[in-house]
């Protein structure tokens, strides 16, 4: 998952400035997939969860966002399951300027899109990664 990353106080104003010109408007799964290596005994479970790449689009006409992650179930040191999701999560934006120079603030865009995008796209992540275990009987 994303290391910490901490913003300073001039950091965290943008950040807030950021948040007053960004809306949610939609979240959809872009891909999907999901792998089962086996049954497991029910016991000793470990979930790891992992950014695998995020990225902002606000050249188009709708900016975007995307996040990918992989969850990997184990059974002690034995892999039984493993989903991978990307979601895109569109944007409506009141004021791209600033948000495009915000954004170019290195520090404040991963912190956008690693930590506030995990806090919009969880519940849905959360629900998916349930549902797919279901699936295959974990």
């Amino acid at each position: 998952m994303a290391g910490s990353i901490r913003l300073t106080k001039e950091e965290s104003q943008q950040f807030i400035k950021l948040m007053s010109f960004v809306q949610l408007s939609d979240i959809f799964v872009v891909s999907e997939k999901f792998r089962n290596f086996g049954r497991g005994t029910g016991k000793n479970f470990k979930v790891l969860l992992d950014i695998k790449g995020t990225k902002i689009d606000m050249d188009s006409a709708q900016p975007e966002a995307y996040i990918t992650y992989v969850i990997k179930l184990f059974e002690g040191r034995k892999k039984i399951f493993e989903q991978e999701t990307t979601y895109r999560i569109s944007l409506d934006i009141t004021d791209k300027d600033q948000v495009k120079e915000i954004l170019s603030n290195e520090k404040i865009r991963k912190f956008f899109l690693e930590k506030q995008l995990m806090k919009v796209t969880w519940p849905f992540l959360r629900q998916e990664f349930h549902d797919n275990c279901a699936r295959v009987g974990i």
